[in-house]
């Protein structure tokens, strides 16, 4: 009532009748005050569209999978472009810290996963137009813990005459944790040792590198330990003769003639001391006893202690030649019979007739008697000393080979020496 009635005296006042004149214009002035600050608005303040580029992503629960044994594989960081939009006073003052783009690895499990971007800005009256990206892969691989076989390889040349032994390494295995996929590409783990001019026993300090199939060094792996000692055996070498050992005598009637090794030569590994002692290598005992006929057999070296035949077959071969004894004959007539050492002063006639035959009884073996030949065999008598007369002087002989035995017949030669 007190309003309606405050309203009722106003109008009865002379202010209403003031505020009555010019009504028109007045609500035309406002009406153009309002428009002009819509237009002041919107044209000096425009919207804007602005792109913020390289916001970087936040990964989500990282820990989580990685507390289930998974670590993330290939790229770790990731960037988006933000696209905004908003009056332009706004939008020029956002930077890349008044947003959040989010990728949540929550639940994602071993391998390659598709996951979505999440984004929020933290400035009033603008907005987020899009991302340049709205996913992300991220690979996830799990950690395991494998033991590998630890291997050595050899470089440089080592001392001439000398090689290597057994190799000792420890450890031989090492634990190598890291992602499944790249522990499991681990062929080995390897180290070098260098032989250059090494005469002596090595021990050494390793280190060595997870390697791949083809000899790609592996990395994002964790090694239980980069070093290994190694220890190798250095030996000298030498070739030694074979010595065949015999037991035991062939059937009378027969021989040995020769006895073949193969290998002749037998090269032997050891100390340096001791090597440097051994002259020759013994083959086990061969029984010839009674033996009428060629043979051969494998037998094994009777290496000394310490001494070993790397490069050697388990036995070597050895032929026996045995042939069986004969008797062959060389006949020569008188003047075939050579007279040496004769003095110049005196002549020499050969009383025994030409037609006497004079022969040389050979006894060897059979490939012997079959070659014999008067070429390589001489019959003759010295006169070193022979005086004036008839001398019946003692045939000898010379061959260029031995015999088991030589008989002459007749066993003289009668010279007459006179002075010229």
């Amino acid at each position: 009532m007190n309003l309606l009635k405050r309203i009722d005296d106003w109008k009865q006042s002379p202010k209403y009748s003031k505020f009555q004149r010019n009504i028109a214009p007045k609500l035309l002035a406002i009406l153009f005050a309002v428009l002009f600050w819509l237009y002041v608005m919107d044209q000096v303040n425009p919207e804007m569209v602005k792109t913020i580029p390289d916001v970087k992503v936040e990964l989500l629960n990282i820990e989580n999978a990685q507390n289930e044994g998974l670590v993330m594989m290939g790229e770790k960081e990731f960037y988006v472009d933000v696209k905004l939009k908003g009056r332009r006073s706004e939008v020029i003052k956002v930077t890349s810290n008044d947003l959040l783009v989010t990728a949540d690895l929550e639940g994602f499990q071993k391998g390659t996963n598709n996951v979505m971007l999440s984004s929020k800005i933290f400035v009033a009256n603008v907005n987020i137009e899009s991302l340049s990206m709205n996913s992300i892969k991220i690979s996830l691989d799990r950690i395991v813990e494998v033991a590998k076989n630890v291997k050595i390889d050899y470089v440089g040349t080592i001392t001439e005459n000398y090689t290597t032994g057994d190799l000792s390494i420890a450890p031989e295995e090492i634990l190598v944790k890291g992602p499944e996929s790249l522990v499991n590409n681990i062929s080995s783990l390897r180290g070098e040792l260098d032989l250059t001019e090494v005469s002596d026993q090595l021990v050494k300090e390793i280190p060595v590198t997870a390697i791949d199939l083809d000899g790609n060094a592996v990395n994002g792996v964790e090694l239980g330990r980069s070093y290994v000692t190694v220890q190798l055996g250095i030996f000298r070498l030498s070739n030694i003769p074979v010595e065949v050992m015999l037991r035991g005598t062939v059937a009378n009637g027969y021989k040995l003639v020769k006895t073949e090794v193969l290998p002749a030569l037998v090269t032997v590994r050891g100390d340096d001391a001791l090597i440097s002692t051994v002259e020759k290598v013994s083959t086990e005992e061969i029984d010839i006893s009674g033996m009428t006929e060629t043979f051969e057999r494998e037998v094994a070296l009777k290496l000394p202690e310490g001494v070993s035949a790397p490069f050697a077959e388990e036995t070597i071969s050895v032929k026996l030649h045995i042939e069986p004894m004969m008797v062959g004959s060389l006949e020569f007539n008188s003047d075939e019979i050579v007279i040496d050492n004769m003095d110049p002063e005196m002549n020499y006639e050969v009383l025994s007739p030409v037609s006497n035959v004079f022969v040389a009884y050979v006894r060897d073996v059979e490939s012997v008697i079959e070659g014999l030949n008067k070429e390589n065999f001489k019959i003759s008598v010295d006169a070193d000393g022979v005086k004036e007369g008839d001398h019946r002087l003692a045939l000898k002989y010379f061959s260029e080979g031995s015999h088991d035995s030589v008989e002459l017949s007749p066993e003289t030669l009668l010279v007459r020496v006179t002075r010229r």
